[in-house]
């Protein structure tokens, strides 16, 4: 959630109406609960978080704006097709969105997403090194410092040790969340 935080500043900025934005971990992911040991299609984890957080914190207003990148879009989708009129507009920026009549078919697609994560990187010496690490990935060079601090804090957290760095939703947890998608 930590990482919207730059991009919420920005849009503040462009609204002459104060801004009320929320911003969640998924289940399994950031701060959350764990997810199952055998997740469901992620369309109901993930719409479901989006519902419930939507039901705690706003209420039926359907004056809500989603913006959702990749799963977040995804979830953002799931959760107005299960409840219509949630939100007044969406934002989605690359939404993970497998047809069924595609190929290669959504579980070919989710078990290469799967074994992708499985091979992400996961710890480090410390948060220096991570950061340092990140900044190499081409998805991360032209972060701004600010938009990286971001990243670092939503996506990173102290090891058990207390000085090394890890991912806080690690590899495997990920993997099962592809693997909920294909089904």
């Amino acid at each position: 959630k930590e990482t919207w935080l730059p991009v919420v500043e920005e849009l503040a900025k462009l609204t002459r109406s104060p801004l009320r934005w929320i911003a969640i971990d998924f289940s399994g992911h950031g701060d959350s609960r764990p997810l199952p040991s055998r997740p469901p299609p992620w369309g109901e984890v993930f719409g479901g978080d989006v519902l419930s957080a939507l039901d705690e914190l706003v209420g039926p207003s359907g004056e809500v704006v989603g913006i959702g990148h990749s799963m977040g879009g995804a979830a953002l989708l799931s959760a107005s097709l299960q409840r219509p009129g949630s939100f007044r507009k969406l934002f989605l920026i690359e939404p993970i969105l497998l047809d069924p009549a595609s190929a290669p078919s959504p579980g070919d697609m989710s078990g290469h997403l799967s074994s992708a994560a499985k091979r992400r990187k996961a710890r480090w010496g410390d948060m220096g090194d991570a950061e340092s690490y990140l900044r190499s990935r081409r998805p991360f060079q032209n972060f701004s410092q600010q938009g990286m601090d971001a990243m670092v804090r939503g996506c990173l957290r102290l090891s058990d040790d207390g000085v090394g760095a890890e991912l806080k939703c690690d590899p495997e947890s990920e993997s099962d969340v592809y693997l909920g998608q294909g089904q």
